[in-house]
């Protein structure tokens, strides 16, 4: 989706040239694959039990930092 220049300066030193994909990505993105879908449930379960770590640290006073470090 993106490099960052750093990346691109190295790839040119490599010797390797890079073009833009951004259409080819998002035609990829169109249909989902089974094991791109069994990949997205993985990731469900484990954000909804990484915001379920979150919630339980929840107290008044506690700052963003602090909730995030609970992530």
């Amino acid at each position: 989706d993106h490099i960052n220049p750093e990346g691109v300066e190295e790839l040119a030193r490599l010797g390797i040239s890079i073009g833009n994909g951004e259409a080819l990505m998002e035609n990829a993105r169109l249909i989902k694959s089974p094991d791109e879908i069994l990949a997205m449930r993985r990731s469900i379960v484990a954000c909804q039990a990484a915001m379920g770590e979150m919630e339980a640290a929840l107290r008044p006073g506690i700052s963003e930092n602090e909730l995030w470090a609970e992530l």
